[in-house]
Parts: C-alpha cells; structure tokens; sequence
C-alpha cells in the first residue's frame, strides 16, 4: 500500500500511519515512534505534551527554548535586572566586582514561580581576572535573585561585560 492512510502491521503488532507513502509514525501497545527517516520531528501545536510515565530521553539533537531574551543590568551588580522569560543572557554591569567582595541582585522574570528550578552558569566571564562565581537563590513568585562572588584574594573581577546564561524549569506549569 502506497499513499495516505493506517495500515495494521501484524508482524510487528504495531500500527503504521503512512503520508504520501512513507511511514510517519508507528503505535505499538509500549511505545510511540516517529521513524528516523522522517526529519520533522514531533510538533504539539496546542496544549502541551505530558509524559505520565517513564520519562523524555533526548539521544541525538537539543531542547530548545524559543521564550528568550537578552538584557543588561544598569548602574551596578546590585541593580534589578527585568527579563521575563524561560530563558536568556544577562550582561552584567560593566564594573569591578573588588577582590574578596561579593553582590546580589534580583532578577524580576514573571514565568518564575515557586518551586521553579533555575539553572545559570557564567556564559562568557570576559574579565581577565578575578575569580568568579554565580549562584542562583530565593526563587520565588515572579523573581529570583542572583549571588555573584569574586573569590580571589587581591584581583577584581566581573568586569568586561561578563554574561550569566539562565534556564527556568518550571515544576508548577
């Protein structure tokens, strides 16, 4: 059969939907598959997809987040930063943070709720010195604030518009 349709495969006890003669899916009572040789992938165009059971594994290819934005703090490494989205980089202020110091700033982003889970990791720490890091802490309803340490002893850091790369993983969507 060559075409557009359903087609029983009892061999295989699973069955195979087939658009313009090529396998685009296949049902079987413990799985779902979309055959390598289609290179569309899986598209949810309204209401989500949900996995009750077992989990999402991703062998090949990368999960991409199209809620993104770009900011840059103003004024200093305590200034507010407002980037509502599940995703971005914040550019830090361009200034020494002093041997030894560390700063907070709150990051105001309304896709954060509590329980979210956020993950941020220096992207580019374009200073040649210095010895930083960046944690995140208080994730809460519409904000989470952001702790930036220069550990060294006796260079400032943080300087050279250092950027932070955030993801938020939302546990109460």
């Amino acid at each position: 059969m060559s075409g557009f349709g359903f087609r029983r495969d009892i061999a295989n006890s699973r069955l195979d939907i087939e658009v313009a003669g090529s396998d685009v899916f296949q049902a079987t009572p413990t799985a779902l598959t979309i055959p390598s040789g289609v290179t569309s992938g899986l598209t949810v165009v309204a209401g989500g997809l949900t996995v009750t059971a077992g989990g999402v594994t991703l062998s090949d290819g990368s999960i991409v987040y199209e809620n993104y934005v770009e900011v840059t703090q103003l004024s200093s490494h305590a200034t507010t930063v407002i980037c509502s989205a599940l995703s971005g980089i914040i550019t830090l202020f361009s200034a020494d943070l002093a041997a030894g110091a560390q700063a907070t700033f709150t990051v105001t982003n309304t896709f954060v709720a509590v329980g979210d889970v956020v993950l941020l990791h220096i992207g580019d720490y374009a200073d040649a010195s210095g010895t930083g890091t960046a944690t995140v802490h208080d994730v809460a309803s519409g904000s989470f604030k952001v702790w930036l340490d220069n550990s060294h002893a006796t260079l400032a850091g943080f300087n050279d518009a250092t950027t932070l790369n955030f993801v938020v993983i939302q546990a109460n969507a």
